[in-house]
């Protein structure tokens, strides 16, 4: 069974920085966009993350299944 992930605060969501993200250039924004996007298509192209990325797939559509959930 796959291990449940939690999320743990450090810092208390009021007293987290805010940013202001209109502030932020369209090629700043860009050049981020760009590098994230080459890191999720490297991490993904890992045929373990893919066959996990599978098998996590199956496990949603058999609990969706098992519930009677149905999506489009």
């Amino acid at each position: 069974m796959a291990k449940k992930m939690t999320t743990v605060l450090l810092t208390p969501p009021e007293q987290m920085p805010r940013l202001d993200v209109s502030q932020i250039p369209d090629y700043v924004a860009e050049n981020f966009a760009q590098a994230v996007y080459e890191s999720i298509r490297r991490v993904y192209n890992d045929p373990k993350v893919q066959a996990d990325f599978r098998r996590w797939k199956a496990e949603q559509a058999q609990q969706q299944m098992e519930s009677g959930v149905t999506t489009t």
